[in-house]
């Protein structure tokens, strides 16, 4: 039986993991590191949501 939908809610918070698969590195080098967090920087301007850590 599938899990039901999470319910949304602007006032809430979520943990988001990121993980690489076998324990390979994530990230091969800092520009990929680099790459990744203005990925993030610019999601977080567009959507508006904080990040903590």
């Amino acid at each position: 039986m599938p899990r039901a939908a999470r319910i949304k809610s602007t006032d809430s918070i979520y943990h988001i993991m990121v993980r690489s698969n076998d324990g390979l590195l994530l990230f091969r080098e800092n520009k990929d590191k680099d790459a990744f967090l203005n990925l993030v920087k610019g999601y977080q301007e567009q959507f508006g949501f904080k990040v903590y850590a």
